[in-house]
């Protein structure tokens, strides 16, 4: 027998969610903490990729919202409950083990959601120089990584960010887009002219962020950007 396999029978993987039971049939997570899991499924938003309630293609806040600069947005679960608790493990405390189980829920919202959109590359929502310095790693690029061999599309460190800025959540409605302004540079312009991006971050929350970020590409040469995150708040 050989020793991975000895290793695993006495000390097997446990759930990096629970960390009480065993995952099944080589699945990431147990089956318990899947259940618990807030998918979204069902009809959603073509802007900003939501769940939906009613038969119209846009909630009515992408219909009453201000102009947006990505062309449609997936998400692989709601930010709650267990979805939030894997987040915040991948993101806060390093849990790398999360990162399989957690972009190939991306990819599958993706290819489900957006089976037809054409991804020429991969962007990570950058991390301010300092948050990254204190943080060790850029959880959006982690991701990117992941997503970049699934979908066969480079991932390029298209976007910096130049200035640091407070949370979006923390700030009010009329104070989000004041807080990023001048926040974000593009960089490797050349490289993302004329593409179809795929913007990628860990969480959707107000939007503007994802907005600032899209609307520099657009700016600076990208033919579309679409968005794909982990969760997004409802």
């Amino acid at each position: 027998m050989r020793l991975s396999k000895l290793l695993n029978i006495v000390f097997p993987d446990m759930c990096p969610l629970c960390s009480e039971r065993q995952p099944e049939d080589g699945k990431p997570i147990c089956s318990t903490c899947f259940s618990d899991l807030s998918i979204i499924h069902g009809r959603t938003c073509t802007k900003c990729g939501g769940p939906l309630l009613t038969e119209h293609a846009r909630c009515r806040e992408c219909t009453d919202s201000p102009r947006v600069w990505w062309q449609s947005a997936v998400s692989a679960f709601c930010f709650d409950g267990l979805s939030r608790e894997a987040v915040h493990r991948f993101k806060y405390h390093g849990d790398v083990s999360l990162i399989p189980f957690l972009s190939d829920a991306c990819i599958s919202a993706w290819n489900e959601r957006c089976p037809d959109k054409t991804v020429d590359c991969i962007v990570p929502v950058p991390l301010h120089w300092l948050r990254k310095l204190r943080r060790g790693y850029n959880q959006s690029e982690m991701i990117c990584t992941e997503i970049s061999q699934a979908l066969s599309a480079p991932m390029i460190r298209a976007v910096k960010r130049v200035r640091w800025t407070p949370p979006q959540a923390q700030l009010s409605k009329s104070k989000r887009q004041n807080n990023l302004k001048n926040a974000f540079l593009v960089s490797n312009q050349e490289r993302i002219r004329g593409k179809s991006l795929l913007l990628v971050d860990d969480v959707m929350t107000t939007g503007s962020t994802l907005n600032e970020c899209s609307r520099q590409l657009v700016k600076a040469g990208a033919a579309e950007v679409n968005i794909l995150t982990i969760a997004r708040r409802l």
